[in-house]
């Protein structure tokens, strides 16, 4: 294989130089950009790759920033900072991706050298503006290689341009790995902050970690930190709506490290006794009412006081009241009794589950309060309480505490055995086991956290990656796509679509679209949805699937 190509810095930078001051731009408009051969090195630790110009897309920057980063893999960061080696690239092998990505070069008359400067160079800004090293860096910045689909976060990145170029690529920050984890998997959670004035919010966000930064070695923290740092924030971040906003709101001055030095931040003695007005009927004496927001939470009586207040939230769970907090890195909860004086205090932690625990990994994000189904004490120890969440029973750390019902596994083994698939030309189709793994995989890398499968981006590209894995000895060219298994598994007794309304009657197999609009989501038995919280159990399952069901690859 041919080694890489580069520019020597000298002629990169007269390059720039001639398009700045307009000279010889008409090069930009002809189906080959004419460069001095003689400027030309090779990097001799980089290998050239093959066909990468054809796997790039001038209308798809997400296909094209994918393509660049696993054709160069291997470069490091301090050669992916070399500008004449993204010069040469911009100017020789791929040329004709960025002449057609910004095509107003080829309009008749054209002959406009800013443009030039800022398209095919980066004007006046740093790399992240550069037309080809921008891509590379946007991955490289947020791909996540421990993750079953490492692009995870680097797909939403490319939802708004502005996000990556503007709001966040341009600071700091978009250089440490935790901290864009843990601000994209906050707004991958909150779809809420991102619909709307995503801009002002996300100039927000990125100014406050910026200006935390002055007091805080944000390098050392993890995503953990960033996120529930946004989860506390997220009442504040729905309030910004304009520029002015960005600007002025309080939380952008001199509070800003204050608060993020206070991790217990509770509701104001103002907000409370405002909310509390705000109640309009008097309550029976027996009822308590449970205020939860952002900022907090607050317990109010009868009488329209507040009998306890805290971060967190509060959750009733078999009559009795806990204070429940969930971060990115665990969740607690801690009893709060009352007092002779009508007051509650928190008295007893009941729960310290890390993100590691299978209670963790149950719970959603949204929707964790709900989840919380019973609460009792422990028959092996009276001091300590077992919370069941789901149908299945935990410990103080989160751990199960009933052993998983002994028949369940192979029980689902010999049910996955004998699931029903076509024979096509003699061919068995394994649409059904690959999307049986995807399904799996998608529990493990926590993006599926009850019992509710939808059909996603996610799903969908894991599901046609393995397709692609396991099908490589097919006689089909086009592998099955993911609206067969997902609809005709339901025929084999252990996974059920749960519609919009009533069943519709359908003769022939539906497609994506009508799946996405008529299907809610798609469930296991609650038997095989336990065991899947399982690690090994699961595992095992997935190793059963593979060796059993499908064919061995290289």
């Amino acid at each position: 294989m041919a080694l890489q190509k580069t520019f020597k810095e000298s002629y990169a930078n007269r390059l720039q130089y001639e398009a700045k001051h307009g000279i010889s731009i008409e090069r930009y408009s002809k189906p080959e950009f004419t460069y001095d051969k003689g400027q030309v090195l090779i990097i001799p630790t980089l290998e050239q790759p093959k066909g990468l110009l054809e796997r790039m897309d001038a209308k798809d920057d997400l296909k094209s920033a994918k393509a660049l980063y696993e054709a160069y893999v291997k470069l490091t960061p301090l050669q992916a900072s070399d500008e004449s080696f993204w010069t040469y690239l911009t100017h020789a092998d791929l040329f004709p991706y960025v002449q057609q990505r910004n095509n107003a070069v080829l309009e008749e008359g054209f002959n406009d050298a800013k443009y030039i400067d800022n398209y095919f160079f980066h004007g006046n800004g740093g790399l992240i503006y550069h037309p080809l090293a921008g891509l590379w860096w946007d991955v490289h910045c947020t791909i996540d290689n421990d993750s079953v689909y490492p692009y995870k976060y680097t797909d939403y990145l490319f939802r708004d341009y502005g996000l990556r170029v503007t709001y966040m690529g341009r600071y700091a920050l978009f250089r440490h790995k935790e901290q864009v984890f843990g601000i994209l998997q906050f707004l991958m959670d909150n779809e809420d902050v991102a619909s709307e004035h995503f801009r002002q919010r996300s100039r927000w966000i990125s100014q406050y970690f910026n200006k935390v930064g002055a007091v805080k070695q944000l390098r050392s923290l993890s995503r953990d930190f960033f996120y529930s740092e946004l989860e506390r924030l997220k009442d504040v971040i729905l309030r910004i709506k304009t520029d002015e906003d960005v600007k002025n709101d309080s939380l952008t001055a001199d509070k800003t490290v204050s608060l993020v030095q206070d991790a217990e931040v509770k509701e104001s003695p103002t907000e409370v006794k405002e909310s509390v007005e705000s109640f309009e009927s008097t309550l029976p004496s027996d009822t308590y009412i449970i205020r939860n927001s952002g900022w907090g939470c607050c317990l109010i009586n009868s009488n329209r006081h507040v009998v306890y207040s805290s971060s967190g939230k509060i959750a009733n769970v078999s009559g009795l009241y806990f204070r429940v907090n969930y971060t990115y890195s665990r969740i607690t909860m801690t009893l709060i009794e009352k007092q002779s004086n009508d007051e509650y205090v928190a008295r007893k932690d009941v729960l310290s589950a890390k993100y590691q625990s299978q209670l963790y990994k149950l719970l959603d994000p949204k929707s964790y309060i709900e989840q919380l189904e019973e609460i009792k004490p422990s028959k092996n120890n009276p001091e300590e309480f077992v919370i069941k969440v789901s149908g299945v029973w935990f410990d103080h750390a989160g751990n199960k505490v009933e052993a998983l019902n002994h028949q369940s596994f192979p029980l689902y083994c010999e049910r996955i055995a004998n699931i029903k698939q076509a024979k096509i030309h003699g061919e068995i189709i394994l649409a059904k086991p690959v999307l049986l793994l995807a399904l799996l995989d998608g529990v493990r890398e926590m993006l599926f956290r009850n019992n509710r499968f939808v059909l996603n981006e996610w799903l969908k590209k894991h599901y046609e990656s393995l397709m692609r894995k396991y099908t490589k000895q097919s006689i089909f060219d086009n592998i099955t796509p993911i609206n067969n298994p997902f609809w005709h598994l339901q025929s084999d007794g252990f996974w059920h679509l749960h519609y919009n309304g009533a069943q519709p009657t359908i003769i022939n197999t539906p497609s994506v679209r009508w799946l996405e609009d008529n299907v809610n989501y798609a469930s296991f038995d609650d038997d095989l949805w336990t065991l899947l919280q399982d690690r090994t159990s699961r595992q095992q399952l997935r190793e059963f699937i593979v060796e059993h069901k499908l064919p061995k690859v290289k």
